[in-house]
């Protein structure tokens, strides 16, 4: 199910969430019996980890950059290639522009929208997901991290609905990009449990 190295930050993930504690910590700690609660919860952790559900969503948390995200199956989990991304051009492409309007196109859980945010409180941002659900997680997170985020439901497809999105400065997006077709040859925890909206494109 996982190789060595995953199957250890997978353990440290839910270490940390039993008991509140850093690896630091926890190794000066390393006698101590669970709780029964802590008991209950581990169990109910493991049980959904060997049905390969991703421990992000197990444990209701992902991390993008230094600011951890509520996630479940309603978004995508945020990657390491798109935090690289966002930083790119925070660094490089717009380090000394101030005020600009941005647009994050299919918010998910709004980890770009409210990182930038969180980077560059000058910024107006605006976000938008076709999906509700997701756009309802994306408030939660931008309540979260206080940052002042305007979310707008709509389809970017659809041209007649371009006229809810005011003229911005910047435009930036994760969108879907695996074909259908190779679908089956996705590992399980993702093909099973990641939103098909925010992964797949017609063949």
């Amino acid at each position: 199910m996982y190789d060595e190295r995953e199957a250890a930050s997978v353990s440290s993930l839910v270490m940390e969430r039993l008991t509140g504690m850093p690896k630091s910590l926890r190794v000066l700690h390393k006698t101590e019996p669970f709780t029964q609660q802590q008991e209950e919860l581990f169990g109910q952790y493991l049980t959904d980890l060997l049905k390969n559900r991703p421990v992000q969503y197990v444990l209701n948390e992902a991390w993008f950059g230094s600011l951890p995200f509520y996630v479940d199956e309603q978004v995508l989990i945020p990657r390491p290639e798109t935090e690289e991304l966002v930083d790119w051009l925070l660094k490089d492409q717009v380090s000394g522009e101030p005020g600009l309007r941005v647009l994050d196109i299919g918010t998910g859980s709004g980890c770009i929208a409210v990182y930038i945010k969180k980077k560059r409180p000058d910024f107006q941002m605006m976000a938008l997901d076709i999906s509700e659900a997701a756009l309802d997680i994306a408030k939660k997170n931008s309540r979260i991290h206080s940052g002042e985020i305007e979310f707008i439901s709509g389809d970017i497809r659809k041209p007649e609905q371009w006229n809810k999105i005011p003229a911005m400065d910047l435009l930036i997006s994760n969108p879907p990009y695996i074909p259908e077709k190779q679908k089956q040859v996705l590992e399980k925890h993702v093909r099973d449990f990641e939103p098909s909206l925010a992964l797949f494109v017609p063949d």
